[in-house]
């Protein structure tokens, strides 16, 4: 008996294929609906020429024997953390892939309840928000590098005027870019910053740290995020307790937050916060930092790089980063 997975839109298209591709005596096996509006799975069936199988057989399928590697996931999962709900659900994802690599498996659970939208897709001005510390103004120094270096416009904004030395470390980024730093106090001032941008100019906006546990600093961003058509970034460290980056990635998911990246890759060991804080804001993940170097930009994020994240050896730190450097 031969197997094959369809995926379409809807579930009458995704039957159509089987027809079309198996023809009527098919057998279906299962149906998944993908998250996130991605439409739905079927894995269908079909006798091979000269097989044999009753109607009882035809009906329950036996049911295949567990991958060998899902022991395997299972550890790695714990490992890093990943929220017990999550793991599970990612586990038998990964247990019905036609793949028998651990790593490919996990990749294709991934993608299915997991967002990915890497920053190069966006074209709206990017405002990147998080808590103190969490790598924004980084953030904003990589991508402005990463532009000159492809000789592109680049207008570099901070609403981060009152942190003491804030405007004079981007500044000390910018300088050396040849970039001009500006400064918006408020958000008519962030306004008009965006809107004297030359036009197909990289707008890249950063913010101090905002407590998403501080009603006052919440309500502060948001003014600020509403003050124009902005795409509001979440930015937060690996490495952190998978509980506390679900909380903050709530609030900064319900501030707008639709995309994430993740800073600090190369000083944390254990991702599952990543899992974590991508489900409990809804929130896709764009990118991530493994270096403190500006030279060293972000790296887009996509399943089989995510997977290689949670798959390979914890103790090889720099092995790591170079599956990272590689999944751009």
């Amino acid at each position: 008996m031969r197997l094959r997975n369809f995926q379409a839109d809807s579930m009458s298209a995704a039957m159509q294929l089987v027809r079309d591709a198996l023809g009527d005596d098919a057998i279906i096996v299962s149906t998944h609906e993908s998250g996130r509006g991605r439409g739905v799975q079927v894995t269908a069936a079909v006798e091979e020429p000269g097989e044999t199988a009753s109607l009882a057989e035809a009906e329950e399928p036996a049911q295949p024997e567990p991958a060998a590697f899902l022991d395997q996931l299972r550890e790695a999962l714990s490992y890093h953390g990943v929220p017990d709900r999550s793991a599970r659900r990612l586990v038998l994802a990964a247990a019905e892939s036609p793949s028998d690599d651990l790593t490919e498996a996990l990749a294709g659970a991934l993608d299915r309840y997991l967002a990915f939208n890497p920053l190069s897709r966006i074209s709206r001005p990017l405002m990147f928000v998080g808590p103190p510390g969490a790598g924004k103004t980084s953030a904003v120094a990589k991508l402005a590098a990463q532009a000159a270096l492809r000789a592109e416009g680049a207008v570099v904004v901070t609403t981060d005027t009152v942190r003491a030395g804030a405007v004079a470390q981007l500044g000390a980024y910018t300088r050396i870019l040849k970039q001009p730093l500006h400064t918006a106090e408020s958000p008519s001032h962030l306004g008009a910053c965006v809107r004297a941008a030359p036009e197909g100019a990289r707008v890249l906006i950063d913010t101090p740290g905002t407590n998403p546990y501080s009603e006052a600093e919440v309500r502060d961003l948001q003014r600020f995020i509403k003050a124009m058509a902005v795409e509001p970034v979440m930015v937060l460290p690996a490495g952190m307790d998978p509980a506390e980056a679900a909380d903050m990635a709530a609030v900064f998911g319900s501030l707008g937050c639709r995309i994430a990246v993740f800073s600090r890759l190369d000083v944390a060991r254990r991702f599952g916060s990543i899992v974590a804080a991508l489900e409990a804001g809804d929130i896709a993940i764009a990118n991530v930092s493994h270096s403190p170097s500006v030279a060293q930009h972000l790296v887009a994020v996509n399943p089989l790089s995510l997977a290689r994240i949670f798959t390979c050896d914890p103790e090889q730190g720099s092995e790591l980063n170079a599956v990272g450097a590689k999944s751009a």
